[in-house]
Order: structure tokens, then sequence, then C-alpha cells
């Protein structure tokens, strides 16, 4: 484990993937049935709870050099307690990979393969996600930085080839019902930046510490526009109907119409798609085997990667037997679930803060930088 290295940008990429490719697909419906045409703000009030998560990651590891909530964690509330709350996170991390897990399947079935059944589709993610972790953590950083640099230029390619249809009336007026409903509105992304919590997983393995920072940064609000970029070309074409459409990003890209020779594009968006899904959902998975094996205290990791990738695709089915549950989930139950989750390491790090000032009050010197 201690001789892997991934670099501070393959970090950051890694985790605006997992982030932002799920939300990116389903973000604009989501918001836009609560936000209406202030949808686009949303983002920019949940980005607020992905920048304190960030801060406090980023301290714990400092705080905790070289090792994950998981170990850490029993450290700072004590063993049976951070048992229990690691659990928790890796049983959250678990099912928000089977969701997306689920959603890629739907969508794939769905949209592009309505004959070929969803745990077929899903199956067959996992196994190459389940080798890409066996591989090691060194691999998947360099997957995402060979893929998701090309992968943003084509989505943002795509979102440019529509401007010749955008109506920006369709924004007006702007707080039309005050600002309550974008930030109600904000409260589904608010739980994507959660995610966050995966940093504890790959900042351990960060070779240039010092650039770590400043690539979060840089992937929280690369995050941030993306999520408002997508929202406001969304409502730029469709208005408020964007909340009506199961993937309003699929429609954006179907408006795409170039003379004779350049529409019905679809296929472009399954490939960009398919490819950030894939980085995504083999980062999350990477954090639930790293920490399962860290939980038992095992030394080794990537055995567990097909066993637990075996129980990833029986969550998937067991977990929305359809795409109008799944939506469901995500715009009711998942916001307390993911609320809930965000207080565990935001507690932690309070715990930790008060203990290592404590400590410094005590002449003994901790790993707080001020």
């Amino acid at each position: 484990m201690g001789k892997e290295r991934i670099s501070a940008q393959q970090m950051g990429l890694m985790i605006y993937t997992t982030v932002v490719f799920s939300a990116i697909l389903d973000i604009p419906s989501i918001t836009g049935q609560v936000a209406g045409k202030d949808l686009w703000l949303s983002p920019l009030w949940a980005s607020f709870v992905g920048l304190v998560m960030l801060q406090v990651m980023f301290w714990l590891d400092r705080r905790f050099p070289g090792e994950t909530i998981v170990q850490y964690s029993g450290q700072v509330v004590g063993t049976i307690l951070g048992k229990a709350l690691s659990a928790v996170l890796l049983f959250y991390f678990l099912h928000v990979n089977s969701l997306i897990l689920r959603g890629y399947g739907e969508f794939l079935v769905g949209v592009f393969l309505e004959h070929t059944p969803a745990v077929f589709i899903m199956g067959v993610m996992t196994a190459l996600v389940g080798y890409a972790v066996r591989s090691g953590v060194e691999v998947i950083g360099r997957l995402a930085q060979l893929f998701i640099p090309f992968t943003l230029l084509i989505w943002a390619g795509l979102l440019f080839l529509t401007a010749s249809d955008w109506d920006v009336r369709h924004v007006q007026p702007v707080f039309e019902n005050g600002i309550g409903p974008s930030v109600r509105g904000a409260l589904v992304p608010a739980g994507w930046f959660a995610d966050f919590i995966l940093l504890s997983f790959l900042l351990p393995f960060v070779s240039n510490r010092k650039d770590g920072k400043r690539w979060g940064m840089l992937a929280w609000f690369s995050i941030l526009m993306t999520m408002a970029a997508t929202n406001l070309v969304a409502l730029f074409l469709f208005g408020e109907m964007v909340a009506t459409f199961n993937y309003p990003f699929i429609e954006v890209v179907r408006y795409i119409d170039i003379g004779e020779f350049f529409q019905h594009i679809d296929a472009l968006l399954l490939a960009v798609w398919v490819v950030g899904s894939f980085v995504q959902i083999t980062v999350f998975h990477f954090g639930v085997v790293l920490g399962t094996a860290q939980w038992f205290g095992l030394d080794e990791y990537r055995f567990l990667a097909l066993p637990v990738g075996v129980l990833l695709v029986l969550f998937a089915e067991w977990v929305a037997p359809t795409l109008q549950e799944l939506n469901q989930f995500l715009g009711s139950t998942a916001v307390v679930w993911n609320g809930f989750i965000l207080m565990i390491p935001l507690g932690i790090g309070l715990l930790a803060w008060i203990g290592n000032r404590g400590e410094r009050g005590k002449g003994v010197n901790g790993f707080y930088d001020g």
C-alpha cells in the first residue's frame, strides 16, 4: 500500500469525476423541480458545503498524515465508535456507488440499449472496475489523467454547439420568488459534495503533497462550474420544462443540428459519459475496498476488489427497482442520508481540532498549522 503514488493533478481529476459525472445527467431535472428558473444558482449554494468539506479533509490529512478516515477515526472518538462510524461511511460509499451503477445501467437501457438486461450492463462495468482497482490506485490515477480532460473538452464542445438555440430570456426574472427556491434546490447537489470524504482515501497516496490543496480547490471550482453550466444551458434551451425530462442533458445534445452533416451525435455523448462513469465508479470502489481492508486490519486490499464488486452489483439490483424510484430517492431520502454522512467527518474534524488545541496548550507539538 505504501509504495503506490499518484500526483496531485491525478487526485484532483479523480475527485472531480467522482462528484460530477452522475450530476451531469440528473442535476438539471432534480434542481429544476424545486428551483424553477433559478436552478442554475443552486450549485453555487451547494458548493459552499463542498468548500467546507474540502478544508476539513485537508486539515485532517495534515493532522493524521498518511492515514485514511478509517484509520484515524478511532484515535479521535475511540476504537469502538471509530469502527462504527467507519462502517457507516463504507456502507454509504457502497450504497452511493450502487446508485451510480444503477443509474448507469438504467440510462444505457432507456436511451441506447433497450433490449439489453440492465444487470448484464452493470456486471460488465463492475468487472472492468474490479480489474482496475486490483491494478492499484496508480492505474486509476493514470486512467483519470488520460480520459477526463478529453471528455471535458467534448462536454464543453457539445454545450457550445447548442448556442444558436439559446434563449437567455428563460433566466429572467432572477429570484422571481425570492432566494428560497434556489436554496432548496441546492439540497440535493450539496449532498454530492459529501463525496469529498473520498479525499481521505486518496491524499495518503499523493506524492507532491504541497500541490494537493491547489488541485483540490481547482477540482471544487470545476465541479461548481460544470454543474452551473449544465443547468444554465438546459434552462436556455427548455426553460422551466427542463424539470420534466428524465435526462435533460441528452435532450440538450439532441438539439445539435449543424447543416446536413453534424447531427444525431448521441453516440458521442455516450462515449464521454461511459468513460467518465467508469472512472467515477472505480474511485468509489477503490475507497470501499481500501477502507474495508483497513477496517479489518489487512495489509493488502486488492484481493477484495472482485468480491466487493459482486456485492456492488447485488446492491445495484436491490437499491432501486425502477428509474422512477431511483429519481424519487435522489430527490427526497438521499438529502437526509447525505446530510447525516456529512456530519461524520465534520464531527471528527471538530473533535480532532479541540483535542489538538488541548495538546498545544500543554506544550505538545501537533500538526495544526493555524
